[in-house]
């Protein structure tokens, strides 16, 4: 009879698909040293799932880097650029930042659309994308997304 005593890691879901088609935006964010910044001058962003019973909704997010206040968000059923669009076209319109701020992402498809980096240069924002294998860049996005998965119980009361 054979025991293991090492644990299979489960295969993990990805939401981040990089566009090999697009260029990068420079990474202008490394939360890991950057110093402590007034509001509005660095927003990260991230998207992830949240699983139902029979489905998948995603949902997309924007945080105020200082403030870790929650200053855009989407739901869809659909993974779509549409719903990194619309959390990016709410914070504008509850925060009016100056123009310079800075939008730290990951590498994502949805993030790299032409329309979505249009609307960025509308409201005067720099792009700023994470590099392969550094997550922790979005660390403040993926703390939330955490909590909201794990500690708030959303995987056992979502329907």
């Amino acid at each position: 009879m054979s025991c293991s005593l090492l644990w299979r890691k489960r295969p993990s879901d990805h939401t981040t698909a990089p566009w090999p088609a697009r260029p990068l935006s420079a990474r202008l964010c490394q939360l890991l040293v950057v110093q402590v910044l007034p509001f509005d001058q660095l927003w990260v962003a991230d998207l992830t799932y949240l699983r139902l019973r029979s489905s998948f909704v995603f949902v997309a997010v924007m945080l105020d880097a200082f403030s870790r206040r929650c200053i855009g968000w989407s739901l869809m059923t659909q993974l779509q650029a549409e719903i990194v669009i619309e959390a990016l076209a709410m914070a504008p319109r509850r925060r009016r930042p100056r123009p310079g701020l800075i939008h730290h992402s990951d590498q994502g498809v949805q993030y790299a659309c032409r329309e979505y980096n249009e609307l960025l240069s509308q409201h005067g924002i720099r792009p700023s994308m994470s590099r392969a294998g550094m997550p922790y860049d979005n660390a403040l996005c993926e703390r939330l997304i955490r909590t909201l998965k794990v500690r708030g119980g959303l995987r056992a009361r979502v329907r």
